[in-house]
């Protein structure tokens, strides 16, 4: 059996990154703190960034999924496509290359791969373009989890649980 202590899950004395419960995944730590399951909006120009899911401490090398769903449908005038952005080490990219059109919503979903003693910083969901025009968009389930090699269902960081 699984407790959290302090914001983390602890079994057997260990930190733990992953549980299983009758072989289906159940829980993958999501290293962001400040997220939700429920959808939030955010109306904005410029780069129009919805607040940043944020991660605080160095996790170790291997490598991480990060991933968040988003609507880019709610704005019929918006021509502007919405990426997922993460910040390691004070750099700052959209590592997948994919976005969200104009008229879609869907899930982005990539991998980072993390150097010994590098640290993921944030993730955000955010337009790709500059815009003199106010913009909305809809988004939920941001996460950083460590990547397993299956897809991980949201969950959120144990001490938004707790809080």
């Amino acid at each position: 059996m699984a407790d959290i202590i302090n914001g983390t899950w602890i079994k057997d004395g260990k930190a733990v990154d992953t549980i299983y419960q009758s072989g289906v995944k159940v829980y993958g730590r999501n290293l962001l703190s400040n997220t939700s399951p429920e959808m939030s909006t955010v109306t904005a120009s410029s780069w129009g960034s919805s607040p940043a899911g944020v991660a605080t401490g160095v996790y170790g090398a291997g490598t991480y999924q990060v991933s968040v769903y988003v609507d880019n449908t709610i704005d019929a005038n918006t021509n502007l496509n919405l990426n997922l952005y993460t910040a390691v080490n004070g750099h700052i990219g959209n590592l997948s290359g994919k976005s969200i059109q104009p008229g879609s919503k869907g899930t982005i979903s990539y991998t980072i791969t993390l150097l010994e003693g590098q640290s993921i910083r944030s993730a955000w969901a955010g337009f790709t373009n500059v815009s003199n025009v106010a913009h909305s968009y809809s988004y939920k389930q941001i996460m950083i989890t460590k990547y397993t090699g299956d897809d991980t269902p949201y969950s959120q960081a144990p001490e938004d649980i707790l809080n």
